[in-house]
């Protein structure tokens, strides 16, 4: 089987060809129409070990567009990403009250009440009538990002998309279908 390197080229881009408050107006540009390109995707995958710099990125495009946004600050020590990604939902008024399944007292859900929960939620996103981004900030792995971030990837309406900044490419299992089926852009922020 032949590596279709065309397709790897088309999907990914160098986001950084200066520090991003030195930029021209040219590269700004560049960055603006890669990020731009990821609204296309499923998932835009903003890599890089420079946390300032992904940050700084993102939020001069967004600053530039008339999004709604919905930014999830996922701390590295909490191990739970579903909780991560409802306390910010509940934030923005999409659901009313954390889940019982997710209360701090209940531990983790169960593979059922997750799933539950989750059909739930990209419910109510299929009722959100503008296009929402939302951005997982200095994304960490943890318990059970797989099996969160994949179902949301395989359910989210047309009109969600899904930024993802981390220092590395995530090890999800659903990027390589992702990969194949050409639904994601990655903008590596480390490569000049």
């Amino acid at each position: 089987m032949e590596f279709d390197n065309q397709a790897a080229r088309i999907e990914t881009g160098n986001l950084m060809t200066s520090s991003y408050d030195n930029q021209t107006d040219a590269e700004q540009r560049s960055l603006d129409n890669l990020l731009d390109r990821g609204l296309l995707n499923r998932l835009t995958l903003i890599v890089g070990h420079d946390a300032h710099e992904r940050s700084q990125a993102l939020k001069g495009w967004l600053d530039r567009r008339d999004f709604d946004v919905l930014q999830i600050h996922h701390p590295a020590d909490d191990g739970i990403c579903l909780k991560c990604i409802l306390d910010a939902f509940i934030e923005a008024g999409i659901i009313e009250e954390m889940p019982s399944e997710c209360a701090d007292n209940a531990g983790p859900p169960t593979e059922d009440a997750c799933q539950s929960i989750l059909v739930d939620l990209v419910n109510r996103l299929a009722t959100v009538e503008r296009d929402l981004v939302i951005v997982f900030r200095d994304y960490q792995p943890c318990d059970d990002s797989d099996r969160v971030l994949t179902f949301l990837l395989e359910h989210l309406p047309q009109h969600i998309h899904l930024y993802l900044c981390c220092d590395d490419a995530p090890g999800l299992t659903c990027i390589p279908r992702l990969r194949v089926r050409r639904q994601l852009q990655t903008i590596d922020t480390s490569q000049p």
